[in-house]
């Protein structure tokens, strides 16, 4: 009687299993990267990123016998996508207007709008999405994470040589997105320096620097200087090399252009310039104007001192 009782709850728990849900596969991209577009948004005055289309899909087995079919997809605990067969899908919160409509993967009336195609992703898109199937009997639910990246907008590695024989390395990097981290290294071998990250409020994209101090006369010319950027949490890597020659000593404060460069990409690198050398091509025009037209203005001081003299 006791075997009896076994094979049966074995039966009733093998029964209970072939009939419900059960996710197959979760497709999530790790990364997807925002190309960083300098035109300008003609409503707010801030950057546009390009259009990167991704994909997320979640295929899985559920049971003819089963009934009430819901399929939902969340980011960070938040419901972003709902599909109730036999209705039409419906995005909510940030993938409200932001993903492809009518878009199918399947003829199976249970399976036809599962994924989701997201045409215009925001910064505010990483996190973990989570597929969740329900139906009255049974659930299933499987998470991925997605990191989105904005890679540089410039990357540069500079050198300087001053009074004291001290050689100041500076490496800088603009408008990245998540929060970079920067390294210098010698001949591979990783200095000791400051870094600064500053992050803009408008568009959360960050400016990253780091400095450096290195001997003179432990330095040789043809000397390997590098700069890593990287992403924690992802693969994401830069490299920017250059190569040391000896040069003559500068007086300019290092410190004060570092602090030049972070208030000017903050112009420059959003947009906010269309042309980096405006300014400067700004204040030659203003400087530099023909001959003829400063001839002319100088006659006509002439002429009205003279008017105004014999008048009086």
């Amino acid at each position: 009687m006791y075997k009896f009782w076994i094979i049966g709850l074995v039966l009733a728990m093998l029964e209970d299993h072939c009939c419900s849900v059960k996710i197959k596969t979760i497709s999530v991209p790790k990364i997807v990267v925002l190309d960083y577009n300098l035109n300008l948004n003609e409503n707010n005055k801030r950057p546009n990123f390009s259009t990167n289309a991704f994909l997320l899909d979640c295929d899985y087995d559920v049971n003819d016998e089963e009934n009430g079919l819901v399929i939902k997809w969340f980011l960070n605990n938040n419901l972003v996508y709902q599909w109730i067969p036999p209705r039409a899908p419906t995005a909510l919160s940030v993938f409200k207007n932001r993903i492809k409509k009518n878009f199918t993967v399947s003829d199976d009336p249970n399976k036809k709008y599962r994924s989701v195609a997201v045409m215009k992703p925001l910064m505010n898109f990483s996190g973990e999405y989570s597929c969740s199937v329900q139906t009255f009997q049974s659930s299933d639910k499987k998470s991925s994470h997605l990191q989105i990246i904005v890679p540089e907008s410039h990357f540069k590695l500079t050198y300087r040589t001053d009074f004291e024989d001290m050689v100041h390395i500076k490496c800088s990097a603009f408008n990245v997105f998540p929060e970079p981290k920067l390294s210098l290294n010698i001949n591979n071998v990783a200095l000791k320096s400051d870094v600064q990250i500053v992050k803009d409020s408008r568009d959360n994209l960050f400016d990253a620097k780091v400095i450096a101090k290195y001997p003179k006369n432990a330095l040789k010319s043809e000397t390997i200087i590098n700069c890593q950027l990287t992403m924690p949490g992802t693969n994401y890597s830069k490299k920017q090399e250059t190569v040391y020659y000896e040069q003559e000593p500068t007086r300019i404060d290092q410190d004060s252009d570092e602090e030049g460069d972070f208030a000017l990409s903050l112009e420059t690198e959003t947009g906010l310039l269309t042309n980096p050398n405006q300014h400067g091509k700004d204040q030659m025009a203003s400087s530099s104007k023909p001959f003829t037209i400063i001839f002319f203005e100088c006659y006509m001081i002439l002429f009205f001192t003279i008017f105004v003299t014999k008048l009086c």
